[in-house]
């Protein structure tokens, strides 16, 4: 932009956007996170281009922008799969020189009902407080291995408000 490929910059802020949809693609919350600091980063720039063009872009050069924006979830990540596959890894039984070792009883049970309630704070907020009780309640080798889910809820909102400024921004 700063060279003057107005072009250019368009085609690599689409870029940006959508691969950073894909580091989130497939895997644990780990990556979500991850891809959610990239996207948003990735949205911030496009804020800055969008606000900053002087002239204002082109029509052209916004419909590029805005397919690339379609091509993400409301929230900007698919954050209940990610929140999914994350409970998985944790059910799975890790190999130890001792041979392999699962989680006791009361831990599974922990684990598949913070999973439960995790995904359903995602859809609901006001559910936040009863997850975190459940987190709290938790045998405390299950509660030290759960994210944040404050901070996730947090990520997902600012994203899906970033997502859908700059969409009607862009319109």
């Amino acid at each position: 932009m700063i060279q003057g490929d107005r072009d250019g910059a368009v085609r690599v802020l689409a870029a940006g956007i959508l691969f950073s949809r894909d580091v989130a693609n497939g895997g644990t919350l780990f990556a979500a996170v991850t891809a959610d600091s990239l996207l948003s980063s990735d949205l911030r720039a496009m804020a800055g281009v969008v606000h900053l063009s002087q002239p204002e872009l082109s029509p052209a050069q916004k419909s590029v922008l805005r397919r690339a924006l379609a091509q993400l979830p409301p929230d900007g990540l698919d954050w209940q799969s990610a929140v999914k596959r994350e409970f998985a890894v944790l059910r799975m039984p890790v190999r130890t020189p001792e041979g392999s070792s699962e989680l006791d009883a009361a831990a599974q049970t922990a684990v598949t009902e913070i999973s439960q309630a995790y995904v359903a704070a995602l859809d609901n907020p006001a559910l936040l407080p009863e997850l975190q009780g459940k987190i709290a309640n938790a045998p405390r080798t299950v509660a030290d291995m759960i994210s944040n889910p404050g901070r996730v809820l947090e990520a997902k909102q600012n994203l899906a408000a970033s997502i859908a400024q700059l969409n009607s921004v862009l319109q």
